[in-house]
């Protein structure tokens, strides 16, 4: 568990799972790293344009390969700063609208739920004179009353 949530208890050479959430997600969302003009990166660092920093692998061969690695891989770096502020603000505003569409659709729903009441007990209809009696015994439930002031404003419509 502590490797799956910690870098540093982490075995050498296994990919995060941030890595690869945020690459999937980099990819769908904002696009491949070619569309950012780094068409002509090394395929590693293409690779791992999404990647956490401690999965960015350098290469280990010889000191030319290195060189054009290290190059690669800055101007991604540079990519990747310029970007983080947009992106952020996109990100905020999309979880943004988000919440709000939740928050209205329950809105509506628990209006559709509220007009849809029935002021019936159990299945069990009151009468209004029922009503009148057990209100003059003083034995009205809370579930009764709802029910009794629902009959009252329906008889109060149908007498105007």
């Amino acid at each position: 568990m502590f490797a799956w949530l910690f870098t540093q208890y982490r075995k050498p050479g296994k990919l995060h799972f941030g890595s690869k959430w945020m690459n999937l997600h980099g990819r769908v969302f904002i696009g491949n790293p070619e569309s950012f003009g780094l068409q002509d990166c090394r395929e590693n660092v293409l690779k791992s344009f999404y990647y956490l920093r401690a999965d960015r692998k350098m290469p280990v061969g010889d000191d030319g390969e290195y060189d054009a690695w290290k190059l690669d891989a800055l101007r991604a770096s540079q990519v990747r700063h310029a970007s983080e502020k947009h992106i952020s603000k996109a990100g905020f505003l999309a979880v943004s609208a988000t919440c709000l569409v939740l928050c209205f659709g329950a809105m509506v729903v628990n209006k559709g739920k509220a007009g849809f009441s029935a002021p019936s007990l159990g299945g069990a209809a009151l009468s209004l004179n029922e009503c009148k009696q057990k209100y003059g015994e003083g034995t009205l439930q809370r579930e009764e009353l709802i029910a009794c002031e629902a009959l009252a404003k329906q008889e109060m419509g149908r007498t105007k």
